[in-house]
């Protein structure tokens, strides 16, 4: 997502917040059912239904290379629950309406709950594995210091004072062993680090489970909306 992609889906989520909000502030029960209503509802339940067109190319588009679509899932997303709840009106008057902005709701925080999370986690253990391969390259690298300091550390004379302050020899070698020593403690507890992320990752992944359930409880609820217009019918026809 690029710089001007997250700042116009920053501004829709806060415009949403906005919308939101409203709820409590104003209500109009004659507007959803009007011509201008309708025809923003419609606009909305096309735009929504366009977000079903992020699963599928997800993953041939990676397979080719090319631009994930979850940039313009999340903002299809957000810019058709903001068409929702404005054709709405927060109007109460509809229980299937009031069970759909709530379902809208939860639909919407899910999704940034769980992008915004998995990403900064999967950065992070990204960021962490590269630093853990630099670090395991230069180990391999002290591969003779390595060696040598090993009878070093087995006498333990490595923690003991040196006798010969003035020997520079010594003083060099135990320098690159405790240089090693470093190299060695900050591998295990980085590796320890990646290992608790990526188990955090894998359970923000069943956070998306969650979200696509959600979904599809709007989509349905959304189907039994449209088809109760239709059965009670248009007023403004």
């Amino acid at each position: 997502m690029t710089f001007q992609e997250r700042n116009v889906a920053a501004y829709l989520s806060l415009f949403l917040l906005a919308l939101f909000v409203m709820v409590f502030v104003h209500q109009s029960p004659t507007f959803a059912g009007s011509l201008p209503g309708h025809m923003i509802g419609i606009g909305g339940a096309l735009v929504m239904f366009m977000t079903l067109a992020y699963p599928f190319p997800k993953r041939i588009l990676k397979k080719r290379g090319r631009q994930n679509p979850l940039t313009k899932h999340i903002l299809y997303g957000l810019t058709g629950s903001c068409l929702a709840i404005i054709h709405s009106a927060h109007k109460f008057g509809s229980t299937i309406g009031l069970i759909l902005l709530a379902t809208t709701f939860l639909v919407v925080m899910s999704g940034i709950i769980g992008f915004f999370l998995f990403r900064k986690v999967s950065r992070t253990v990204k960021d962490q594995s590269s630093d853990l391969d630099l670090l395991r390259k230069r180990f391999e690298e002290q591969e003779e210091n390595v060696k040598a300091c090993i009878p070093r550390l087995r006498s333990g004379a490595m923690f003991m004072p040196l006798q010969d302050s003035n020997n520079e020899n010594e003083q060099e070698m135990e320098r690159k062993c405790q240089e090693v020593m470093d190299i060695a403690y900050s591998i295990v507890d980085l590796h320890y680090t990646v290992k608790v992320f990526s188990k955090l990752k894998a359970l923000f992944s069943m956070w998306t489970g969650v979200h696509y359930f959600l979904a599809l409880c709007l989509f349905s609820i959304l189907i039994v909306h449209v088809l109760m217009v239709f059965y009670y019918g248009i007023r403004w026809l």
